[in-house]
C-alpha cells in the first residue's frame, strides 16, 4: 500500500480507466493504492469528518484482486488506527460487501448525519470503533 500521489500517473489511468467512478482528483490527493506484482490491483480514499471520524469514501479493487478484500479492510483500519481516528464509516452497495463489514465487526448504521448526504445511491451504512 502507498500514497496515490507516489504511484506513476500511468498506473492511476490504467487503473481508473478501468472503473470511471474513481474521483481521480481525491485519490491523488488523501487517496492509496494496492501494488502487486508491478502492477495497481486497487485503491481507496480517506476523508476525514468531523469527530475524529474517518470515512472510507471511495474504494475499488479489481477483479483479480477481489480476494484480497478482507486484507484490504485491515489495512484500512490499521491506517485509521496510526492516525489516531476514533470511527471509520463506509457506505456499502453490495451485498458481498456486507458481509465482509459484518466478518470485520463493522456494525450498520441508521444514522448518517455526520457524512456528506451527496451519497443518494441505495445501501447501507456501516461504522467501525477503532480502538
Amino acid at each position: 500500500m502507498m500514497k496515490a500521489k507516489d504511484a506513476t500517473a500511468r498506473d492511476i489511468h490504467r487503473l481508473v480507466d478501468s472503473n470511471k467512478s474513481i474521483d481521480t482528483e481525491k485519490l491523488y490527493q488523501t487517496g492509496y493504492v494496492i501494488k502487486q506484482a508491478d502492477h495497481l490491483e486497487g485503491c481507496f480514499v480517506l476523508e476525514k469528518m468531523e469527530n475524529n471520524t474517518l470515512w472510507l469514501r471511495q474504494m475499488f479493487v479489481t477483479k483479480e484482486a477481489v480476494i484480497s478484500l478482507p486484507g484490504l479492510l485491515e489495512a484500512v483500519l490499521a491506517l485509521a488506527k496510526n492516525e489516531e481516528a476514533d470511527n471509520v464509516i463506509i457506505h456499502s452497495h453490495q451485498v458481498e460487501l456486507d458481509i465482509v463489514l459484518e466478518a470485520l465487526q463493522f456494525f450498520p448504521q441508521t444514522d448518517a448525519t455526520y457524512v456528506d448526504n451527496s451519497v443518494d445511491i441505495p445501501g447501507k451504512w456501516w461504522a467501525y470503533k477503532v480502538s
